[in-house]
């Protein structure tokens, strides 16, 4: 049994959708992470910070740090979820709830420490260019709230030689893997379309070997037949080229029509020459459809193969 959810084309839209959030979250957050560090770091000495102030920067700091571990891991767990919906989709049927509620308690929290992180480096931004409860880095104060991350302007003293190149690295790699996602999201759309367009056509060359197979089967062509044929493939012209539609309607639609007006012919002729030519000419007109099953695999096989 085919997993529900891969059938579903909503869920593979959805599924889309929030792999672009999740890379957003991941690229806007690390530049904001990598930025507000970089900036903070390389003034620590002039800074004049309250004991909030700090407090709001760390957990500004380590909320985006969340945000982005937990992007990088939407984004694993979305291909590992993929790869599970092809190779055990029996596993899937029964268990994709599961998965699914586990995404969206990723993503969830992903996009919750995100906001959170980004609110407090805006307010911490917006505390920094005040004038109101700040006080000297080198105060007590200030150095009892630094105990609490851990750091003091000695160790930023020491720490000088890898604070002046992280900075200037990460915000590169973050490009670069903005462009990878980017490149890796047109091709997934590029992907999309090609599938859409793959049903679309496959749909036609159906209705063109069931047309066939139809009058075959019953050895007449009703107009029904003709009618459902004409109405499965008015959409030829815009996806085949010029040959195949011109194919549909002036050979395979023709064919059919001839049929029908050589059964509609023959009521009431009785044995003779006249009869013979018109059972001939239905003979041949069956044989000539019965050769085209070979030749429609032939016209469309350009635009139905698959190439990976």
């Amino acid at each position: 049994m085919a997993s529900i959810e891969h059938n579903n084309a909503d869920w593979e839209e959805m599924r889309i959708r929030v792999d672009s959030i999740a890379s957003a979250v991941f690229l806007i957050g690390g530049g904001a992470l990598s930025l507000s560090m970089s900036v903070v770091i390389s003034n620590f000495e002039n800074l004049t910070i309250s004991m909030g102030m700090v407090s709001d920067i760390s957990s500004a700091w380590l909320s985006l740090f969340g945000a982005i571990g937990l992007a990088l891991f939407m984004k694993i767990y979305m291909v590992f979820q993929s790869f599970l919906l092809q190779e055990k989709t029996k596993f899937m049927d029964n268990n994709y709830n599961i998965f699914n509620i586990g995404g969206w308690v990723v993503g969830g929290l992903s996009f919750i420490l995100f906001c959170i992180g980004f609110y407090l480096t805006v307010f911490f931004g917006i505390n920094l260019i005040s004038e109101g409860n700040i006080i000297p880095i080198t105060s007590p104060q200030a150095k009892a709230a630094l105990v609490v991350v851990d750091y003091s302007v000695e160790k930023y003293n020491q720490q000088t030689y890898w604070v002046e190149y992280i900075p200037a690295l990460v915000l590169p790699f973050i490009a670069i893997l903005g462009l990878y996602i980017a490149y890796s999201q047109w091709r997934t759309n590029q992907n999309k379309l090609k599938l859409e367009l793959f049903r679309m056509r496959f749909m036609i060359y159906e209705a063109c070997t069931d047309f066939i197979r139809n009058i075959m089967k019953g050895g007449v062509v009703t107009d029904q037949i003709l009618l459902d044929f004409l109405a499965s493939t008015k959409e030829a012209k815009w996806l085949f080229n010029s040959e195949i539609a011109s194919y549909l309607e002036n050979d395979l639609y023709k064919n059919g029509v001839d049929l029908q007006c050589f059964r509609s012919e023959l009521e009431g002729v009785g044995v003779g020459e006249k009869r013979s030519t018109n059972l001939n000419n239905q003979a041949a007109i069956k044989k000539w459809l019965l050769s085209q099953f070979k030749v429609l695999d032939d016209k469309f096989e350009r635009y139905l193969r698959i190439k990976h």
